[in-house]
């Protein structure tokens, strides 16, 4: 009973931040904006194959009228065409457009949700960056699909209704950036692709599902407000490309030649994917601590699918000039190091509190 009257409370409290916001006006149906940037969902199998398939071939409306349902949901819906990529062509300049425009549409009390269609293979990438540099309460949606448009028993109608399902229900609203993927609602800092065959592609590295989606609406089994603004201020009108940033996979019995080597090929940042919790051969230390004291920025991820990088637990990272991922993979890693370079961030205990999740709402700010 105690549970019930807390999941009431915490649903009370958020649809009178909604009504404070000025969110929801009487009368009016929420809003969510679909932004479609390509990938599976908008795929169509090749004419010179039974399995294959092109990318980003069908435009969004084509998509939304294939998915039934949607003209009956109690939704607005409204879809822009941004791009019409495959998802592993994704770049900062598809980020930056998404980011401009969602922001845009926030200020401008366009939207109350947003839904972005998006390949699977980098999708986890594109939803962690917009979760860092997006400073809204409204939410965001990522989804896609494992088979393309044509194909018999297609998932991508069922995954798009449940994406707009969970952008315009009240209960999202202050829940950040999420993936919705084969009825799973996953936060996007812990998101993750976990198979490349199967329409169940996502997992979550850390804690499982947020929430779900079924025939009877969108169900979140932990509590809203838990979602932090965690922004990093970017002038997108005058950056166009972040620091290069190389990820190295580590491997046994080997030297630390590739580190040694994207450095001088210009990454002013390098993500070790090392093994078991971090961890690298003795020479890829010793590269590390060579280029941090080149004024290279290095930090530790690992190659393992689930579980924490560690500061400290088998060396000293001090010693090499080294951070901790902690619970970032090596993609999310080399992002959040992406923007600490792009903002100028060098100051050790800030760099590493921001791997750590915990920046005391401290907002980075570009220097000019």
């Amino acid at each position: 009973m105690k549970l019930k009257r807390l999941n009431f409370l915490v649903g009370l409290l958020s649809l009178l931040v909604l009504f404070l916001a000025g969110r929801i006006e009487a009368g009016t149906l929420p809003r969510v904006l679909v932004l479609a940037t390509g990938g599976t969902i908008a795929g169509a199998a090749n004419g010179n194959s039974d399995t294959g398939y092109s990318a980003g071939q069908l435009g969004i409306e084509e998509i939304i009228k294939s998915a039934p349902g949607i003209d009956s949901l109690p939704v607005s819906v409204k879809a822009e065409q941004v791009v019409n990529i495959s998802s592993q062509d994704m770049n900062f300049e598809v980020w930056r457009k998404l980011a401009m425009r969602i922001s845009q549409a926030v200020e401008n009390e366009e939207a109350d949700g947003f839904v972005i269609t998006h390949g699977t293979d980098t999708m986890e990438e594109t939803a962690f960056f917009l979760s860092q540099v997006l400073d809204i309460d409204n939410p965001v949606v990522f989804v896609g699909s494992m088979r393309p448009a044509t194909q018999i028993s297609a998932d991508g109608p069922q995954n798009l209704l449940d994406a707009i399902k969970t952008a315009s229900c009240i209960d999202s609203f202050g829940r950040g950036v999420m993936i919705c993927f084969n009825g799973r609602i996953l936060d996007a800092r812990h998101a993750v692709k976990a198979s490349c065959l199967e329409v169940t592609a996502f997992d979550s590295t850390i804690g499982g599902s947020i929430g779900f989606t079924d025939g009877h609406g969108v169900h979140y089994i932990t509590p809203g407000g838990l979602h932090k603004h965690k922004t990093y201020k970017l002038d997108f009108t005058k950056i166009t490309e972040l620091p290069k940033t190389d990820v190295i996979y580590i491997c046994a019995d080997m030297d630390g030649g590739m580190i040694r080597d994207c450095v001088k090929r210009g990454a002013k940042g390098v993500v070790i994917a090392g093994v078991g919790d971090g961890n690298m051969p003795e020479d890829c230390l010793k590269a590390c601590k060579e280029v941090s004291a080149q004024g290279v920025q290095v930090v530790r991820s690992s190659r393992v699918f689930q579980g924490y990088t560690h500061r400290d637990h088998e060396f000293k990272d001090a010693d090499y000039g080294t951070y901790a991922a902690y619970d970032l993979n090596p993609a999310k890693a080399r992002i959040l190091l992406q923007l600490l370079l792009a903002c100028k961030v060098s100051d050790p205990q800030k760099i590493q509190a921001a791997f750590n999740g915990d920046r005391h709402g401290v907002l980075y700010y570009i220097e000019k």
